[in-house]
């Protein structure tokens, strides 16, 4: 009851009432949750008493003037860092167990592009760039790693998409800076690849990445290759692909 004090009051989920991760400190409610029917008995008790009122069959609502009762209570009792750590530990827990954002996109895109054609479909940006926009705002957030998934996807969506590539490059290249040297290899392989692909479009801007970390992406040696299939092994090496086609997606 403490702890949906701080939720969101009309629309509570009751996958909420988990162990946490970190799991929780309070022992006597940790062990009633990890019981197998530990949460439906804990909600059946909420919804006996009128403190809850179901709103589905998997959300609850608590009235605003419990919630701050409540609140009051556990300033009087000292407890509030702790409600507000077991809190925040089950909504993580919850987040964890969630779709990806990136597995929802996907998941979206795949189903519309499997209706007839006679349905009408709305003009949707290509998830590649969806997703390249994400990275750059994680990148903006300082979420190097998140960022770099975010590009690591929009290459694997859109081979031909110059700012994925190139964003990719950029925040490996600053995980470097940053002293994540084991980045270092990867953050060359991905230069290397913007490089043989857009060298003939974008050359400009390729070298004007390379000028702000010269240090890092001067000291490459570039393979350059004759025959389709020294390519895609290239490409394979680099995370470019991972099919197994005959048609490369490299230009040189």
């Amino acid at each position: 009851m403490k702890i949906a004090a701080y939720l969101s009051p009309d629309e509570i989920p009751i996958e909420i009432l988990n162990v946490g991760a970190p799991e929780i400190e309070h022992g006597d409610l940790k062990k009633r949750l990890e019981m197998p029917l530990g949460a439906t008995q804990i909600v059946e008790l909420l919804v006996k008493f009128s403190l809850f009122k179901r709103k589905s069959n998997d959300s609850l609502s608590i009235h605003r003037l419990v919630q701050e009762t409540l609140r009051d209570r556990c300033n009087s009792e000292g407890e509030t860092n702790q409600v507000l750590a077991s809190a925040i530990r089950m909504m993580h827990q919850t987040f964890l167990n969630c779709v990806g954002g990136t597995d929802f996109l996907r998941d979206f895109y795949n189903r519309l592009a499997s209706q007839p054609r006679s349905v009408t479909k709305p003009h949707l940006i290509p998830l590649g760039k969806i997703l390249c926009g994400r990275g750059i705002a994680h990148l903006k957030m300082g979420k190097f790693q998140a960022a770099v998934d975010d590009f690591d996807a929009s290459t694997y969506l859109d081979t031909q998409y110059f700012r994925g590539y190139y964003w990719k490059a950029y925040t490996l290249c600053k995980l470097v800076e940053s002293g994540r040297t084991e980045f270092t290899s990867r953050a060359q392989a991905t230069f290397a690849m913007l490089h043989f692909k857009f060298k003939h479009s974008k050359l400009n801007d390729i070298k004007k990445l390379q000028s702000q970390f010269a240090e890092l992406l001067l000291r490459i040696e570039y393979n350059f290759v004759s025959r389709v299939s020294e390519l895609k092994e290239l490409e394979r090496r680099f995370g470019v692909r991972n099919d197994f086609s005959n048609v490369s997606h490299t230009i040189i």
